[in-house]
């Protein structure tokens, strides 16, 4: 009799035991319930553009887009090194106020901070990437930019019980269209804006931007300037780390693509 009632007190401790987990290093149980809570059962992006009109946009960045253009250009202009520029292969000899303008590079951020820690960055609003034509370092070598476009894509992420535990909303931004005495379409600046961003207790999420690559397009005679752009972001809870990537194709026609090789995740974004 002692034998079977010490049998069933084991059976009890053991079910009581699966009725939790461990969390990592700290061995700190998680009930079924916070385990549920924590962990991700669903997905979901959205292209919901429509629900912000460009011409928004537009009336907001009138009178700034400009002054963007001219800001990126001094930043860069101040970072630029003349020895650097007259011993590369593609410098070499130019004087800073020429152009090449079969060669795009990006004189802005290669890789900024979007949300750190549920919230967003202080710097976002200020960090940029161009696709300019080689060794422009003023705004005034450039005419004829368009009306910024934009895109806007928001993710949603579920736990196992249906609750909405991670919204992230973004803008793409992107100025485009600027020529050289009429010659190629360039990229002013693309950006990266938070729009949305809410997080459930015991999650952290973190985003940042980055440019891929800068490149032509186009011809030596008509060069169109292209830009890959990644949206990376993590969302970690004490059970797990997941990180995801949003690539997209901009160029200097206004375009903001996602890539075929993204359709998989993105198809619902075309």
């Amino acid at each position: 009799m002692k034998s079977f009632s010490s049998l069933i007190s084991l059976t009890l401790l053991l079910t009581s035991l699966n009725a939790f987990a461990f969390v990592p290093k700290t061995k700190v149980p998680l009930t079924l319930e916070a385990q549920k809570h924590l962990t991700i059962g669903s997905i979901e992006v959205q292209d919901i553009s429509e629900d912000y009109p460009d011409y928004y946009l537009n009336q907001q960045m009138e009178n700034t887009a400009v002054d963007i253009l001219k800001d990126i250009a001094d930043q860069a202009k101040s970072n630029v090194d003349d020895a650097w520029l007259n011993t590369t292969p593609i410098g070499r000899g130019l004087n800073m106020a020429d152009l090449i303008v079969d060669k795009v590079i990006n004189i802005g951020q290669k890789i900024w901070n979007v949300v750190e820690k549920g919230r967003p960055s202080s710097s976002y609003t200020t960090s940029k990437a161009t696709a300019l034509p080689q060794n422009v370092l003023r705004w005034e070598q450039l005419s004829n930019w368009q009306a910024p476009r934009s895109k806007v894509v928001s993710v949603v992420y579920k736990n196992l019980y249906g609750i909405e535990v991670v919204r992230f909303t973004y803008r793409i931004v992107l100025l485009y269209g600027g020529t050289v005495e009429g010659v190629g379409r360039y990229i002013g600046y693309a950006a990266v804006e938070p729009l949305e961003m809410t997080t459930a207790y015991m999650y952290t999420f973190n985003a940042k931007a980055s440019v891929e690559a800068v490149y032509n397009m186009g011809t030596s005679k008509d060069p169109l300037a292209g830009m890959i752009l990644n949206i990376n972001w993590t969302i970690e809870t004490v059970l797990k780390k997941s990180t995801v990537t949003h690539t997209y194709n901009l160029d200097g026609l206004g375009n903001i693509k996602v890539p075929d090789s993204s359709s998989g995740l993105l198809s619902n974004l075309r």
